[in-house]
């Protein structure tokens, strides 16, 4: 809708500039072609079927996602910060469910920050390798933060801490994760908001079992 409302005011001008006009109505093509791939995603989801498991560079698939998103970002003033590197560390999965998990909690975290009026608003992704062959991907935000008791039933399906949430989001998010073999879980963030965090297994690498 973004590229759409963009398109127009591009075609829209005195002098109609078509060449921005375009590129909007090229990226309206890319999400359309994207909403596809995420839909059926979640169809072999539900159906408990493999999805297309393939060897991701974590790194650049969370590029994509940030690209995609940079409208909302400008939008509503939140400064982003990435820690990517490219080519340092790939995993085995689904690229669109993965990526499907990385926008639903960073739109998780601008919808955190929507009441945050007094502080600037900031999102920040990292990915880090684990002491036991695991990729780390974080999502933090600094906004109102979640109430220690709902932290255990933010994944139940149907529970939602928004006005207008369906409560389905987070709990298929974790679905995915798991299906990948990897976790998902949320901590308080330092010094506000909240952060994200799900291990993926590093492609090549045998996981090693975690002490207790």
């Amino acid at each position: 809708m973004a590229n759409a409302q963009a398109g127009l005011r591009w075609l829209g001008r005195d002098e109609p500039d078509v060449a921005e006009a375009r590129d909007a109505v090229s990226q309206i093509l890319e999400s359309g072609k994207r909403a596809t791939d995420i839909v059926a995603g979640l169809r072999a989801l539900a159906r408990r079927t493999p999805g297309k498991a393939a060897e991701i560079d974590i790194h650049e698939a969370i590029q994509e996602v940030l690209e995609l998103l940079k409208t909302e970002f400008a939008r509503d003033g939140v400064v982003l910060t990435a820690d990517l590197r490219p080519g340092s560390a790939r995993v085995m999965g689904d690229k669109v469910q993965l990526q499907q998990v990385l926008q639903n909690l960073l739109r998780n975290g601008l919808d955190a920050m929507a009441r945050t009026s007094h502080r600037g608003r900031a999102i920040e992704v990292a990915v880090a390798r684990t002491h036991s062959g695991e990729v780390q991907v974080s999502v933090q935000d600094n906004g109102c933060g979640i109430d220690p008791s709902d932290m255990q039933k933010l994944f139940d399906p149907l529970y939602t801490t928004k006005a207008e949430g369906m409560g389905m989001g987070l709990s298929i998010c974790r679905s995915i994760i798991e299906s990948h073999g990897g976790r998902l879980w949320p901590e308080p963030g330092f010094p506000y908001g909240t952060v994200f965090r799900f291990t993926l297994p590093e492609a090549g690498v045998t996981p090693k079992t975690a002490r207790t």
